[in-house]
């Protein structure tokens, strides 16, 4: 039975503790983006260079494929991969694109309605250009690493993650020792979609001693469907709600007070 999420709180965060978001489509190999003058044209559809993305650059990338059915001692199979990369002048937002994917990437997201307009944009370049047959898999995927000057260990989270998130940490013995801990569910969240949470205590990369709390939720659906770039827009918008909604449920009004700041405003940001 499909978790039965309420509507969002549109309030945006101004301290969100958002390390990545993603979004990415995949579909079937189209041998068109081999192609230098393809990824040109991509580039000037996105805005060439007095647009969002002014730095294009080909990348290499690895495929692994793992054969569940291999005899010991095979190896898997890797396939070499040609791709393009269009970046912002500060490094902070990427499309990527792929013999067989397309994805949007920052690590400075403000707002969906920020994130949306260039996403819409790259899915319709995606659509001129390329033309995908099939939509394989649509991910939006929001990494929120949470690190509080109130917080240095494990029993410290009470007040801000939701109560049935904290084991080990409460644990009356082992809690005051436990500095990293690693859990996966997979939720099922209605219209197609899924989410793989992982969640868990994480030390402060940063090396102050402090344990943070990491929440980050990927939010999917796959399927075999005709491709069409207004439909993978618009499922990537009930994404973003259901991710919204579902932090909201995994984190407490203590700790979402302490991310709005000092001025909250009503917006289609992160909450």
């Amino acid at each position: 039975m499909p978790v039965e999420l309420p509507a969002p709180d549109r309030t945006i965060l101004e301290k969100a503790p958002l390390q990545l978001v993603v979004c990415q489509v995949r579909f079937d190999e189209a041998d068109a983006l081999n192609d230098r003058k393809t990824a040109r044209r991509f580039f000037n559809k996105l805005g060439g260079v007095d647009g969002p993305f002014p730095k294009l650059s080909q990348i290499q990338t690895q495929r692994v494929t793992i054969d569940p059915q291999a005899l010991p001692g095979e190896t898997p199979v890797t396939v070499q991969q040609r791709g393009w990369r269009f970046s912002d002048p500060e490094g902070d937002r990427h499309v990527t694109l792929l013999a067989g994917s397309l994805a949007l990437e920052t690590t400075a997201y403000r707002s969906w309605d920020e994130f949306a307009p260039r996403l819409d944009r790259a899915l319709s370049v995606l659509a001129d250009e390329v033309d995908p047959a099939i939509e394989q898999r649509l991910g939006l995927r929001f990494v929120n690493l949470i690190v509080l000057d109130e917080v240095h260990d494990a029993a410290g989270w009470d007040d801000y993650i939701a109560a049935d998130l904290l084991a080990p940490g409460g644990h009356p013995v082992l809690g005051p020792g436990v500095v990293a801990a690693q859990h996966r569910v997979v939720l099922d969240l209605g219209d197609e979609l899924r989410c793989l949470l992982n969640y868990g205590l994480a030390p402060d990369a940063n090396g102050s001693g402090r344990v943070g709390y990491l929440l980050d939720l990927d939010v999917f659906r796959e399927r075999s469907a005709p491709f069409s770039a207004a439909d993978v827009f618009k499922a990537s918008e009930l994404m973003n709600d259901r991710a919204v909604s579902l932090f909201q449920q995994l984190t407490t009004p203590e700790l979402r007070a302490l991310l709005r700041g000092k001025e909250a405003a009503s917006d289609r940001g992160w909450s």
